[in-house]
């Protein structure tokens, strides 16, 4: 199984028009890298979906709280019933991030994350 999470951004109180990818107003511990390494480790592929053979990336808004805990998890865009709750799921496991005050960590904020879902070579969908 191979999962990525990639560019974390916030989209603020309008999501067409704001968007920050550096710096963020609130950042994972340990960076970006830290954040993928955790979701690759603790994300589980959905059993029917594997057999399924769906691959896909799910989009997710994740709303944190002024002290860096998510407040609301939503499906922006899903792929399938069983990676969007695991998405999901994923997401609403993860410890507190870091609040920065200076660039925007001072108030509640809304960003993007997309995971990949991708199975191991020959598993894909056929």
């Amino acid at each position: 199984m191979f999962v990525t999470a990639l560019n974390l951004f916030a989209v603020g109180d309008n999501p067409a028009k704001i968007r920050y990818s550096d710096p963020k107003p609130y950042t994972f511990p340990g960076g970006d890298a830290a954040l993928m390494k955790y979701i690759e480790e603790n994300l589980q592929y959905p059993a029917d979906a594997k057999a399924e053979g769906v691959e896909g990336r799910v989009i997710v808004y994740i709303t944190f709280n002024t002290d860096g805990s998510i407040d609301e998890v939503e499906v922006a865009r899903g792929r399938h019933p069983s990676l969007d709750k695991e998405a999901v799921r994923i997401v609403k496991s993860l410890p507190k991030f870091i609040p920065h005050k200076e660039v925007g960590g001072n108030k509640d904020f809304r960003f993007v994350l997309p995971i990949r879902f991708k199975l191991p070579k020959g598993e894909e969908q056929k």
